[in-house]
């Protein structure tokens, strides 16, 4: 019985293949026919073997080629630094150099122009000095009542925010009257509230047999305050005592002219 050998088709858009030649096969004995069968199979052998001895040199020669590009690149890269380095270098070293040529003219009239800049800056504070004290002198009262004004909404805006203390401008006035047989406080109805809540921690600060009454007022502006006693009124509304301020900066201003 004949033996049928089919070889595969080594395919490679890369490398050349190898002919191998083949003697035509002669029918025989079966000991011939096996020995030119053996004779195909290691030629089919011997060519896939040299196929992939091919591929393997010609990815080692890929790699090597793509490892010179690399270095290459590299090498470029580093030459680009050291000129770029060089040319920072040259470029300093030629502005020291006109630099130093013209430094000691520069400084001598450096020196010059800062003085005078100097004795120019000293005139000029001088002169708005004087003429702001001169607006103050001429403006204190001006001042005076927009520093008041300023002062009574930033106590009316605190009062607001924090109640309490409204409350103990009330305690340190009643504190003065704490000897008084009888206390009378009148108050804007905004406050009522506030210190009718706390009239117990008010009689606290009065002997036991000291009379104290607590009366809403509603002719009196917020944070309108006065207390009433045998010996007269104190007054602690904000606007009185900012007024009182007032008088007291006004006569100051008035000694210091």
């Amino acid at each position: 019985m004949s033996r049928v050998i089919k070889s595969k088709a080594v395919n490679s858009s890369s490398y050349d293949a190898k002919n191998i030649p083949f003697r035509p096969v002669i029918r025989g004995n079966t000991d011939q026919q096996d020995s030119l069968v053996w004779t195909v199979e290691q030629a089919h052998l011997e060519s896939a073997r040299i196929v992939e001895q091919a591929k393997h040199n010609a990815f080692t020669l890929e790699s090597s080629a793509k490892q010179k590009a690399d270095a290459a690149l590299t090498d470029i890269k580093n030459e680009k630094n050291n000129w770029t380095e060089e040319k920072r270098v040259i470029q300093q070293e030629a502005y020291e150099k006109a630099f130093g040529q013209g430094y000691e003219e520069g400084r001598e009239k450096g020196y010059t122009d800062l003085f005078h800049s100097l004795e120019e800056a000293k005139k000029i504070v001088s002169s708005a000095k004087e003429a702001l004290y001169e607006h103050i002198e001429r403006n204190e009262q001006v001042i005076l009542e927009l520093a008041i004004q300023t002062a009574q909404k930033i106590l009316a805006q605190t009062l607001e925010d924090e109640p309490d203390r409204y409350l103990a401008v009330v305690k340190k006035a009643i504190k003065e009257v704490r000897e008084m047989k009888e206390v009378k406080i009148y108050i804007a109805i905004a406050q009522y509230s506030l210190l009718h809540q706390e009239r117990d921690e008010l009689l606290a600060i009065f002997p036991v047999d000291v009379q104290l009454s607590i009366y809403p007022e509603d002719e009196l502006e917020p944070y309108q305050c006065y207390i009433e006693t045998t010996q007269g009124r104190i007054d602690l509304s904000i606007d009185t005592q900012l007024t009182q301020l007032k008088l007291k900066l006004t006569e100051l201003l008035g000694e210091e002219q």
